[in-house]
């Protein structure tokens, strides 16, 4: 064309070192904004719960759980099979097949209000979880969901109808890693099979089960003897028959039922977790305010054994806030 003139490289001649680097960093940029950052679901003060539940738990003697049971808006005699005994305080029960506390709506205060705000928590967790952007097209209905033998990276999963999982599968990532499997049917787990963690090389551990997401539209069968890692958050039950087990937690938005020497044991979390105020209350009297706190994560290391808990302001104190005492 006339007038254009277009430099000739040389050969063996190279280009200059900043139109190298212009050309590396472009390269480096179009990779990391294809990799999608797959966050964590954040389950408020439901995560501090092993079982939650709208509609109680039924326990074939002798299940075995490790972390606080709850269930609300249904009342404690919802909560069979485990020999309960009420604490003298009246706020929470005790059993010898659970290592933890055991929380329903008709405890006395603060545990109503408090199990209103796991409730509510649970319910924000499942929207959330089941709203996340499928990762790609190939996570998007995996093998027609029959996903026995896969080996799983993390990503977020999506299945239009159930999953079956007729035989083991493998979570190969890091402690930083999110899975989340959204399931619009059911989820079943075959008898013996299990989840198996795996560490992927990046020398950061294995998969921590408190970031396994298990989102599950219709109900949740766990086979005899099977292992499940991961936290379940399903729209309506979860049955653990005889020997099966979880590590993670069970929340579900029905009932949840466990067969003999069924065991569920609540995962710990990653980071050290410390309380921040998660809502506040005025009892029906109004004399009394109540202050529920839940566990944030912090990067200071881990700490077990944190759980929910609350604090009755004195009628005093109370008056001061509204206003009217000194």
């Amino acid at each position: 064309m006339p007038g254009y003139y277009r430099p000739r490289e040389m050969p063996g001649s190279r280009r200059p070192p900043h139109i190298l680097l212009l050309c590396g960093c472009l390269a480096l940029l179009s990779v990391a904004s294809a990799v999608a950052i797959v966050l964590p679901v954040e389950l408020g003060l439901g995560g501090h719960f092993a079982i939650l539940t709208k509609s109680g738990v039924t326990n074939v003697p002798i299940g075995n759980v490790v972390g606080d049971v709850g269930t609300s808006p249904i009342t404690f005699a919802a909560i069979t099979g485990f020999a309960l005994s009420a604490d003298a305080t009246n706020m929470f029960a005790t059993s010898a097949q659970i290592t933890g506390r055991v929380y329903a709506a008709d405890f006395a205060p603060p545990t109503p209000a408090m199990m209103t705000l796991a409730i509510y928590s649970l319910e924000r967790a499942y929207t959330d979880a089941a709203g996340r952007a499928t990762s790609s097209d190939a996570t998007l209905n995996l093998k027609g969901g029959l996903i026995g033998g896969t080996t799983f990276t993390a990503g977020v999963y999506t299945w239009d109808t159930g999953a079956s999982v007729a035989s083991d599968i493998t979570l190969s990532g890091s402690v930083d890693d999110v899975f989340i499997f959204q399931i619009a049917g059911n989820l079943l787990a075959g008898s013996a099979v299990k989840v198996l963690l795996v560490a992927d090389g990046s020398g950061h551990g294995t998969p921590w089960a408190s970031n396994i997401i298990w989102q599950v539209a219709g109900y949740v069968s766990v086979g005899t003897t099977a292992h499940l890692e991961g936290v379940i958050l399903v729209k309506t039950h979860c049955a653990m028959n005889a020997g099966s087990s979880i590590n993670g937690r069970v929340l579900a938005q029905t009932a949840v039922t466990l067969g003999d020497s069924a065991t569920i044991t609540q995962s710990t979390s990653i980071r050290l977790h410390a309380p921040v105020l998660h809502g506040a209350v005025f009892a029906p009297t109004g004399s009394q305010l109540i202050l529920t706190f839940v566990c944030q994560p912090t990067d200071r290391g881990e700490m077990a054994g944190v759980g929910p808990c609350a604090l009755v302001l004195a009628a005093a104190t109370v008056a001061t806030i509204r206003g009217g005492g000194t």
